[in-house]
């Protein structure tokens, strides 16, 4: 629990230099769109370092870092988990928090592989430890145990394409083939999608490896979220620089939408899809998700929002179906409320290709509920042109 709170604090202290997730270890300034979730649009409140946690200063909680002087393990946990909370003062400590990878505790290595792979990390020397420690020979990858699994996998999903030589590892019996762990599974398929993707900086293409384990994966996979994880990567990576890769893969999806019993992620199949085969983004295949917004099920009605907000503009012939949504937010009803927001952001993403739906979200500026009249203020100044990508 002292973890996930730990983890949780990280989330809104913004503006320290040691408390951005988004640049840990060479990782992308800003990850791609995880398609199901909504983007948050409003900014983080501003953040000071504290002076002491738990009443301890940042050299006491650096102190204990070192296991010569601390030798209990949940003491140095804890340090791992608060000396980066201290700000930039806490710095000097990095190469003390990259010693705890060896820790002879297991929770103390993965508090400190949490930390490592979520906070910015600069120095290369640093940087160099903690990949070679993570995916290097004899690495944590390599563990036979399912928490390190898990943790591994989820920390490469961090880090992106710096751990693209991990992908035979990923998509091996102990990751993405594991039979003894669903979540291990997830876990691998979401790092494939991250990992495998084109990484600018070293003018790699997306990786086929990567590709080819998430369409073999897709084909006997019995665990929807596991499922429903591996077509998100493949969404992520996008279309394979081979052709006889493209017409496999669009070979599997195709056949996947045939059997697939799950109703949302059907319509992510749909749109997959049509991000490998733009062509096809046309009336015919846009119903079913128009269809979908005014099913009763509210998590298929949620979804197709959520399909729309992925497409945004390449979806605009349908941009006034998205009305419905915007009527829900007149009901009482929680989930309607939901319905409503998360509308609000694909009329967001689509942009001013969205200006037929101006009227209905403007009236949704003095809407009681916070978070929609929030949304709606967004929306509106992207179709607007006040915020671009």
């Amino acid at each position: 629990m002292r973890c996930l709170l730990v983890l949780w604090c990280w989330g809104i202290l913004a503006d320290s230099t040691w408390s951005q997730p988004p640049a840990a270890v060479g990782g992308p300034a800003q990850p791609p769109m995880n398609p199901p979730m909504p983007m948050n649009p409003m900014g983080p409140p501003k953040w000071e370092p504290p002076k002491q946690i738990l009443g301890e200063s940042v050299d006491k909680w650096i102190e204990r870092l070192d296991i010569r002087t601390c030798k209990d393990p949940g003491f140095r946990a804890a340090a791992v988990q608060f000396v980066p909370m201290f700000g930039d003062s806490a710095k000097k400590a990095l190469p003390k928090i990259v010693d705890r990878l060896n820790d002879p505790d297991l929770n103390v290595r993965m508090a400190a592989l949490v930390v490592l792979t979520t906070i910015p990390v600069d120095d290369s020397a640093q940087q160099k430890r903690i990949l070679d420690r993570l995916i290097g020979s004899g690495g944590l990858i390599y563990s036979d145990q399912l928490l390190v699994n898990l943790q591994v996998a989820l920390a490469c999903s961090r880090l992106g394409p710096v751990c693209a030589s991990a992908i035979p590892v990923l998509a091996s019996e102990r990751y993405l083939k594991n039979v003894r762990s669903y979540e291990v599974r997830r876990a691998s398929a979401e790092a494939l999608g991250q990992v495998g993707r084109p990484d600018p900086k070293s003018n790699t293409p997306v990786n086929r490896q990567a590709i080819i384990a998430l369409m073999n994966a897709l084909k006997d996979e019995s665990a929807l979220m596991v499922r429903i994880e591996i077509v998100q990567s493949l969404i992520h990576l996008g279309p394979p620089d081979d052709e006889q890769d493209l017409i496999a893969e669009i070979r599997v999806l195709e056949q996947r939408t045939q059997v697939e019993p799950d109703p949302v992620l059907k319509l992510w199949l749909f749109v997959s899809l049509m991000r490998l085969q733009p062509n096809l983004i046309n009336e015919k295949n846009l119903s079913p998700l128009v269809n979908a917004l005014s099913s009763s099920d509210h998590r298929v009605r949620v979804g197709a929002a959520q399909c729309f907000a992925f497409m945004g503009p390449d979806a605009k012939s349908k941009a006034g179906a998205l009305k419905i949504g915007l009527d829900a937010a007149n009901s009482g009803k929680d989930e309607d409320k939901e319905f409503a927001f998360q509308t609000l952001f694909a009329v967001a993403r689509m942009g001013k290709e969205a200006s037929v739906l101006r009227p209905q979200v403007q009236a949704l500026l003095t809407h009681p509920e916070p978070a929609i009249k929030e949304m709606a203020q967004y929306a509106l100044d992207r179709i607007d042109g006040k915020i671009k990508d």
